[in-house]
């Protein structure tokens, strides 16, 4: 048996393995009992993290924010989208700490309570305007 016909039938034992768990998994389940929860939970803005909200700021005595403060806020989109945004003007810009290019980049607190506070808020479906 050459090396491929091995791997291909350690391949299919495998998808058996794991199709025979699934069924297994299945069947323990009662038939009313809802879809089992997702692996990672979805990503949602808190009530008093969202824009508007009296506890809404960057965290106190900070000056600069980074990624992880940006996050900590509820602003969990990736660096990517973030820069995408900066290029159209629709984000604050961020400083750069050297010339380097490995150099941090943080924004401005000011700048990002300022963008947050100039939101829009939509209320959630079943939510009463505030």
């Amino acid at each position: 048996m050459s090396a491929q016909a091995q791997h291909n039938a350690k391949l299919a034992q495998a998808r058996k393995r794991a199709a025979a768990k699934r069924a297994q998994a299945q069947a323990a389940r009662p038939a009313n009992d809802p879809a089992p929860p997702r692996a990672r939970a979805l990503r949602t803005t808190t009530r008093d993290l969202r824009p508007g909200a009296p506890a809404a700021g960057p965290p106190s005595g900070k000056v600069l924010l980074g990624l992880a403060d940006l996050r900590a806020l509820g602003i969990s989109w990736s660096r990517q989208h973030l820069h995408r945004l900066m290029r159209e003007g629709r984000f604050p810009s961020q400083l750069v700490s050297g010339p380097e290019p490995s150099a941090r980049k943080f924004w401005k607190a000011d700048d990002i309570a300022a963008w947050l506070a100039a939101l829009p808020y939509a209320a959630e479906p079943g939510e009463a305007a505030e």
